[in-house]
């Protein structure tokens, strides 16, 4: 269902497709956490924009945000608000090693800034499985966020 401030008389954006890749590049919907994620976000600019965003945010099943990114936070998506009419496909990869071993949702945000906000909650479902690392199988697994972190022990006694 397609929520948000909807322009219904005079769209300017519309969705077209949500979908889930990968790193070969086939549609899927169960990852392993050592692999990456790539999220395709098909939509239509039916007028040219000025400042146009796009919001990824993963959640869990009662739709809280788990991780959330936004096309402008990639240093080389900055400075490209604008976008001519037509139809565009963006991709956001979640690189390995971000999550545990869950189901989550992926919700979307297609924003022309104080124009028109489409949001789609929980418009597609992943399972992601997690196999511990270093040959350890940790019986932490089940979190929804699990990155391989630095760790440092020093002998102080």
């Amino acid at each position: 269902k397609m929520e948000g401030v909807i322009r219904r008389s005079s769209p300017t954006i519309r969705l077209k497709e949500v979908a889930l890749f990968n790193e070969q590049g086939l549609p899927c919907s169960m990852f392993n956490a050592d692999n990456p994620i790539k999220i395709c976000v098909t939509y239509e600019c039916l007028v040219d924009t000025i400042d146009l965003r796009i919001a990824v945010c993963i959640v869990d099943e009662e739709n809280r945000n788990i991780l959330i990114s936004q096309n402008t936070d990639d240093s080389g998506e900055a400075g490209h608000y604008e976008r001519k009419k037509g139809t565009y496909k963006s991709f956001c990869t979640i690189p390995p090693n971000t999550f545990g071993q869950k189901r989550l949702y992926i919700s979307i945000h297609l924003v022309n800034i104080k124009t028109e906000h489409l949001v789609l909650t929980k418009i597609m479902m992943f399972d992601v499985i997690f196999q511990g690392y270093n040959m350890q199988y940790g019986e932490w697994r089940e979190a929804f966020l699990r990155p391989q972190l630095k760790w440092n022990t020093d002998f102080i006694g």
